[in-house]
């Protein structure tokens, strides 16, 4: 079954298929492809509260260990979310999937940039998205003021796991 009931959703056997296709591909042009169109489904079952159809195929842990391009979820992000609304708990898998994506060094952050966008306001899940994206482009002291604005205590831990060397003395 690749179609699915509403027009703007994807089967989950697809997005199975792309998360596959992520643990053997080697071709960047088309690796951004896929990054992009997980990602894109990800946030869209996020930000739309829709649950897919099926049970994934592979767990965010599943894809950690066996995918390179899902990374280790950060201290920080993991506190974040320590401390999220219950509504957001339904759709764990999708947003440690997507967080896990961005922890990695392999999605285009620049491209995924107008993806994400819609998200990053939303909560707690939208902070982690806001916060992980400044850090990938190096703006550390905007993810910095995000932080203390909105979750203070994790600036510590931020701040802990991701400014090193040079980037430490303008914080502390």
């Amino acid at each position: 079954m690749l179609c699915s009931n509403s027009e703007n959703t994807i089967a989950q056997l697809l997005v199975d298929f792309w998360e596959a296709l992520l643990v053997v591909c080697s071709q960047e042009e088309i690796l951004q492809e896929l990054l992009l169109r997980v990602t894109s489904q990800y946030l869209w079952r996020i930000s739309k509260q829709q649950l897919p159809e099926t049970k994934p195929l592979k767990t965010t842990e599943d894809l950690i260990n066996s995918c390179n391009h899902f990374g280790l979820i950060f201290p920080w992000v993991t506190f974040i979310m320590s401390v999220e609304s219950p509504s957001d708990k339904d759709y764990c898998e999708d947003t440690s999937k997507l967080q896990s994506l961005l922890c990695s060094q392999s999605i285009n952050i620049a491209s995924a940039l107008p993806v994400l966008e819609p998200l990053t306001a939303a909560g707690n899940v939208g902070l982690t998205i806001h916060v992980l994206c400044h850090t990938r482009l190096g703006k550390y002291e905007e993810a910095i003021d995000q932080l203390l604005k909105r979750c203070p205590d994790a600036a510590v831990l931020y701040a802990q796991h991701e400014l090193k060397d040079d980037n430490r003395v303008s914080y502390f």
